[in-house]
């Protein structure tokens, strides 16, 4: 409130109460006694009233008791003593009542502007106190509304830049800095920190060099601003970027247009991935509420930064696994055609799709592969260096190479234009390209090695039936006709000798029993190097005395069903199946356990099957050809040298079935 104090000196007022005093002493001496009374002198009391002043106030009212004293004395005479002496003293009274009064007055006045001051003093605190609040609830507001604005950009916004550049527009605006910058680690989280082309400007052109100067600065941990930022890992400010040792930019004229500054960390949990900084273009002081508010920032802005390094990562994740998926499958594809290709032209013919998918850049990729001088995919490659090659390898000798390349250089690859993982694809092609040609080479030398052996054997078996067939000739047309004469020489001697002693014929009949038992094994012997009834009777008859023989023989029961549409066989394949059927019932005999067979010998189409199955002890597939089986071994090569099928099926204590299936191109009409 205003004070209400008169701003009229002291010497006016009692200017004024002596000209008042005179006036009223000198209508006071021309009234006589009675009429005039010292009433008037108390207004000198209420000048001092006026004047707010108690040294006027008593002065007034002591000037005015004097004069009132002293008008009793000089004023014209006039009334009654009493009536005189009473008016003075009401008027002494008056006076000095008035004057305790305005005392008083004045001293409410006083305690009332004390306590009206004290109150606004009080009002004046308290209001300042208040716009204190007011504007540190302002700034809070703010920087409630700049977290709430990053947290929306870091939530809704997908791209990296835009959020940075909305950060330090924000930032500018709270901190009311012209010029806002963003640093980031040459790798996430190094120490060597690298500028960004993402500002925010309040005028551009003031602060255009300081721009072009900054883009080409960098920053190790501990130099400039942001070095000293990311080294002690608080947020710093400058107040005079002049007088700062440590401000490298600051030597350049292109800094002259700011004058303090300040930056802070970008934190992704510990590590510092990038640092923000701010200029002004007139001097600040240092602010540490804005520097702890920017340090929290840090941290909401490195979420925006950890989750673009996350999608940065995952896209390379997904990348890297469209990479692989694409060589997995050239490999894959590779395996395929390698297994069921016969030769190496077969599977060069179509290697070169198989590549050309499996690289980044499949529009780009030319293939060439070169094998014993012939020349797969493209015939000529251009001039590049943005190549890659391999050796085929045949036995320890480079058969072949094998060379990748892009005909133009690949976007967005920098330095590194092949991935180590095709490099290692193409490494791998080499190999399985190598050991591919290798082993259909070895597998040719063997099936060379196969076919002579088959013929080797074949022959050698065409001379052991020959052998046996001659021996079996000898033993029954030699041997056998030698034997049928003695016997017949032996009866002879018989009937010349009926006459003689009982020793004698006893001798005889013990020489031609003997006799008929040798001739007997004669005929088996040469019945098992070359059955006769084979050469006489034909393959079916063969079959049937085989099949009676073995009944006999083991006493297991057995039949054997023969078709009647099998037209008369080669000799070798009559040989052929009649010694199948020889050694499968030898192999029962010995090894099944059996109680029955059951065989039967058919024509379908254009081929011969012969089955025999038994109810034995059974055989596991897997060891049917081992090392000590031969007759199996045998059997299955000589059906396989006719162009036939070989095949054994049984389980353990289920029996087994031996099956063969020949074809009748050597069929005789």
């Amino acid at each position: 409130m205003p004070d209400n104090k008169p701003n009229i000196s002291t010497i006016v007022y009692y200017s004024i109460a002596g000209i008042v005093a005179s006036i009223v002493f000198l209508i006071d001496l021309n009234l006589p006694l009675g009429v005039a009374h010292g009433g008037l002198y108390a207004c000198l009391v209420l000048i001092g009233l006026l004047a707010v002043n108690r040294n006027i106030i008593i002065s007034g009212a002591i000037l005015g008791s004097i004069l009132t004293v002293a008008g009793y004395f000089l004023s014209l005479p006039g009334g009654e003593v009493w009536k005189v002496l009473t008016n003075r003293m009401v008027s002494l009274l008056t006076i000095w009542l008035t004057a305790i009064i305005c005392l008083k007055k004045q001293k409410s006045d006083e305690e009332l502007q004390k306590l009206r001051h004290n109150l606004e003093n009080r009002i004046v605190e308290r209001t300042s106190s208040l716009n204190e609040i007011n504007i540190d609830l302002k700034k809070k507001s703010l920087y409630l509304q700049l977290h709430k604005r990053i947290a929306e950009k870091v939530n809704e916004e997908t791209k990296i830049e835009k959020i940075f550049q909305d950060c330090l527009k924000q930032i500018c605006i709270l901190a009311n800095a012209q010029v806002g910058h963003l640093y980031l680690s040459e790798d996430r989280y190094s120490g060597h920190l690298l500028p960004q082309k993402i500002w925010h400007l309040e005028n551009k052109l003031e602060f255009e060099s300081f721009k072009e100067l900054t883009e080409h600065q960098t920053f190790d941990s501990g130099i400039g601003l942001p070095g000293r930022v990311h080294e002690i890992r608080k947020p710093v400010w400058i107040e005079s970027i002049e007088q700062d040792l440590n401000f490298p930019r600051a030597s350049h004229k292109e800094s002259l247009s700011i004058k303090s500054g300040f930056a802070f960390p970008i934190f992704i949990g510990e590590k510092i991935a990038g640092v923000m900084e701010f200029f002004f273009n007139k001097q600040q002081s240092s602010d540490s509420e804005m520097l702890d508010l920017m340090g929290q920032t840090g941290i909401q802005i490195g979420r925006a930064l950890e989750r673009r390094f996350s999608e940065e990562d995952r896209d390379k994740i997904l990348l890297s696994l469209k990479e692989r998926i694409k060589e997995l499958t050239c490999m894959s594809e590779v395996a395929k055609l390698i297994t069921v290709s016969k030769t190496m032209d077969d599977i060069l013919c179509s290697l070169e799709k198989f590549i050309v998918s499996a690289w980044q850049f499949p529009e780009l990729t030319q293939v060439r592969i070169t094998f014993h001088k012939k020349v797969f995919g493209a015939k000529e490659l251009p001039k590049t260096s943005w190549i890659l090659s391999t050796n085929i390898i045949v036995n320890r000798e480079v058969q072949g190479l094998l060379e990748v390349c892009y005909s133009d250089k690949p976007p967005n690859t920098g330095d590194l234009i092949f991935l180590d993982e095709e490099k290692n694809l193409l490494t791998w092609l080499g190999q399985v390209l190598s050991s591919s040609a290798s082993r259909l080479e070895n597998a040719e030398d063997l099936k060379n090695s196969n076919t002579e052996l088959r013929g080797l054997y074949s022959k050698l078996e065409h001379v052991r039936e020959e052998e046996r067939t001659r021996i079996a000739r000898e033993l029954h047309d030699e041997l056998g006709q030698a034997l049928t004469i003695c016997k017949l020489d032996l009866t002879w001697l018989k009937q010349k000798t009926q006459n003689n002693p009982g020793e004698v014929e006893a001798k005889l009949n013990s020489m031609m029993l003997h006799m008929d038992t040798t001739l007997q094994e004669l005929n088996r012997i040469a019945s098992e190097l070359r059955p006769h009834v084979l050469n006489v009777m034909g393959l079916f008859e063969a079959l049937k005395l085989e099949t009676e023989r073995f009944i006999n023989l083991t006493g297991i029961k057995g039949e054997i069903f023969l078709s009647d549409q099998i037209p008369i066989l080669h000799p070798d394949l009559s040989t052929l199946i009649f010694r199948v059927y020889q050694e499968t019932l030898t192999n029962v005999a010995r090894h099944a356990d059996a109680t029955k067979i059951n065989a039967q010998f058919i024509k379908a189409e254009d081929f011969l099957e012969l089955t025999v199955n038994d109810d034995g002890n059974g055989i596991e597939v897997g060891k049917a050809y081992n090392s000590n089986s031969f007759g199996l071994t045998g059997m299955r090569e000589r059906v396989q040298e006719w162009g036939g099928e070989f095949s054994i099926n049984g389980a353990l204590g289920e029996g087994t079935q031996i099956f063969i299936r020949v074809p009748l191109l050597k069929a005789l009409s």
